[in-house]
């Protein structure tokens, strides 16, 4: 139900954006695959929770991703499995509900990472590193470093990856260089 929800609603917006039917908007969207449109549709990133569907459309890559700040996991080991050793350092200074915080805040930021790459998730994991101080997310074995965009907004965590290219001067309280 929530991937016909969810790509319904792509198409929706996405007619608004390029005043034609929803069904017109040529979307390519098959399950467990990235979306894609058409060329010059620019791009486009779906997520969504239990509670709110997060799209994400551009002109360059996207990737975005969308949970509840009360989702039910254990981060000890969520990290265990799927964190490098930089990130079960950085981990290792908190505990109890601030661990779970900041676990969720690295899987938020390396599945938009992830998305916008069109990597594949599972094998990817950890192999993602965030600079929560730059705003980066960076690849440990293919050199890939993106801008990551991460904000808490009511009761979700949201990540936003964008621009391959990393330039000396980033804003990420604005989003411009």
């Amino acid at each position: 139900f929530q991937y016909q929800f969810s790509r319904g609603y792509a198409r929706l917006v996405l007619s608004h954006i390029f005043n034609i039917k929803p069904l017109e908007v040529p979307l390519f969207s098959p399950p467990g695959k990235p979306p894609i449109l058409a060329d010059n549709y620019g791009f486009l990133s779906i997520s969504h929770c239990s509670n709110a569907l997060l799209l994400a459309w551009s002109n360059k890559p996207v990737g975005a991703d969308i949970e509840r700040f009360d989702r039910s996991f254990s981060p000890e080991k969520l990290s265990k499995k799927f964190y490098s050793e930089k990130d079960k350092t950085i981990l290792s200074n908190y505990n109890g509900e601030s661990l779970r915080d900041k676990a969720l805040d690295f899987w938020i930021v390396k599945e938009a990472a992830i998305k916008l790459m069109k990597s594949n998730f599972v094998k990817e994991l950890n192999q993602w590193e965030w600079d929560e101080n730059k705003c980066i997310a960076s690849h440990r074995e293919n050199d890939y470093m993106v801008k990551v965009m991460k904000l808490d907004f009511y009761d979700w965590k949201i990540a936003i990856a964008f621009d391959k290219k990393i330039t000396k001067k980033f804003c990420p309280i604005c989003f411009y260089e």
